[in-house]
Order: C-alpha cells, then sequence, then structure tokens
C-alpha cells in the first residue's frame, strides 16, 4: 500500500537521462509542486514550511497512512542539489534525478516492509525499496530527516530529503552505507 506520487518534480532539459545514470546539475531543472491537501510529516509537532533558497520544497512525498516527506532544493550537502551532484562521492551514476528516479523514492518511503526502515540518530530515517534495472538487482535508498531545518535564521521545519541513491543487489537499510 503506497501512496501516489504527488506530481514530477524532475525534469530533464537536456539529454534525457535513463535509471543508473544522471545528467549534471546544471542541465537538470524542476517545477515546485504544491504542498497536496492533507500532507503531514507525522504529528507530534511535526511541520514543514516552503521557503526561499535551499529551504524551497520542490516535492512534497505524501505518506502510506502515516506521515511524509520532502524533498527540498538543499545544497551540496543534502537535498536535490546533493543528489544531482552525486552525493558526497560525487557519483553520479547512482544518484539520478529523473521521474523514474523520484517513483522510487516514493516506494522506497512508503514501503512498510519488514526491515525497510532503520533508525540511524534521532529524527532520521532510512529507507529502501528493492527492484530489478537490465536484470541487475539493486536497491534504492533514501536518507530522510524529520528534525527541524533552519535557513536565513528562520526554522522552516522538517527537512527532508538528505539523499537518495542506488545500491548493488537487494539490501536493507544497513546496506546502504555512505552515498
Amino acid at each position: 500500500m503506497r501512496a501516489a506520487i504527488i506530481g514530477v518534480a524532475l525534469l530533464c532539459t537536456a539529454s534525457s537521462t535513463a535509471m543508473g545514470t544522471a545528467a549534471a546539475a546544471e542541465q537538470m531543472s524542476y517545477r515546485v509542486v504544491p504542498k497536496p491537501p492533507g500532507w503531514e510529516c507525522g504529528g507530534f509537532g511535526c511541520r514543514a514550511e516552503d521557503g526561499p533558497g535551499a529551504a524551497r520544497v520542490v516535492h512534497w512525498f505524501k505518506g502510506a497512512g502515516f506521515g511524509g516527506s520532502l524533498l527540498r532544493e538543499g545544497s551540496s550537502k543534502f537535498g536535490y542539489k546533493h543528489i544531482a551532484k552525486g552525493g558526497s562521492t560525487n557519483n553520479k551514476m547512482n544518484h539520478p534525478v529523473d521521474a523514474a528516479a523520484v517513483r522510487l523514492w516514493d516506494k522506497a518511503l512508503n514501503n512498510l516492509s519488514k526491515g525497510s526502515k532503520s533508525f540511524p540518530y534521532r529524527g532520521g530515517s532510512v529507507s529502501t525499496y528493492k527492484y530489478t534495472s537490465g536484470g541487475k538487482k539493486r536497491t534504492m535508498c533514501v536518507v530522510d530527516d524529520a528534525n527541524d531545518f533552519v535557513y536565513g535564521g528562520k526554522n522552516y521545519g522538517m527537512k527532508g530529503i538528505i539523499t537518495a541513491y542506488w545500491v548493488s543487489g537487494h539490501v536493507g537499510p544497513a546496506g546502504c552505507a555512505k552515498d
């Protein structure tokens, strides 16, 4: 039982990218998807607001029953810009940002299977989704942070997706080591 994608947030403006590859960040473009009705991030004082610059929310992920997440524009350290540059390892090959990747992020965030989520730090989680691409087993890993994000002295609520990438093989959250 997974929530449907709210809309395609990331659009390729240059050459189309195949699953498993990503165009350079300057070749990518996105459109901001408005907050869907009924979106919530899990209650218990959790909140999220759109903002300028790194705080801009480019995609809202509606949760399957309890809680949702979001993708902020971010910086080289988190969010869309971090993923588009290839994460902390600068490996653009396994950090796709196309529409197919966004659908896999949604599946990972809403994967309620046993062992699909772990909580490596307070407020943070790693979600996984196992799939096959080109006959090869892969796992999409999505690292999410529900802690508050302060930008320009203002608290915009939950930080959202830190990074998203695939690893070879079908693994659980522990198999999603460093991105």
